[in-house]
């Protein structure tokens, strides 16, 4: 077993263990999102085992890096409560959320054996960042420029929020 089959085999191992700790075992929000972030980053050095350092770049800066620490940041703004949650119908949550995944599941598999067969070959330069980088400042400029405008708004929002919580 060569050492890119070991580091793939191991981010997958931390995916689905650090999923299950988004899921299921931790009460505290900000161990949560750390969970979060460790599933992200997992994922964008698979995708960078998978030879595809666009889609790599983008869900370690995206996913974990925006994403996923606005969350945090969220959390330690809010507070850390860590009183138990416990709704009353939590046991028929876990149930529904059970049937589903299983559902899911069965058709995933379903569709991508029907699939398989049948696509076409990827063309080569797809999904290279050239054309993500003529698209986003040609076509899409405005779209950025706007998206930048919210993101500063936000967090301008969130300073004003933690400034009147201190009481200054």
């Amino acid at each position: 077993m060569d050492v890119t089959a070991i580091v793939f085999y191991t981010m997958g191992a931390l995916i689905v263990i650090a999923g299950l700790g988004v899921s299921f075992a931790s009460r505290d929000s900000l161990v949560t999102c750390l969970n979060f972030l460790v599933v992200m980053l997992s994922t964008g050095v698979i995708f960078l085992l998978l030879d595809a350092p666009m889609i790599a770049v983008l869900q370690i800066l995206v996913w974990s890096g925006v994403t996923g620490l606005a969350m945090v940041f969220a959390v330690m703004l809010v507070g850390r409560d860590n009183r138990t949650f416990r709704p009353a119908g939590i046991r028929l949550t876990k149930i529904a959320g059970g049937l589903l995944v299983v559902i899911v599941l069965a058709e995933w598999l379903r569709f991508t054996a029907d699939t398989r067969s049948s696509l076409p070959p990827v063309p080569p330069g797809y999904g290279d960042s050239g054309g993500l980088g003529v698209a986003l400042y040609t076509d899409y400029l405005l779209v950025v420029e706007l998206v930048s405008l919210l993101l500063l708004a936000t967090l301008v929002s969130a300073l004003v929020l933690v400034d009147r919580k201190a009481g200054r």
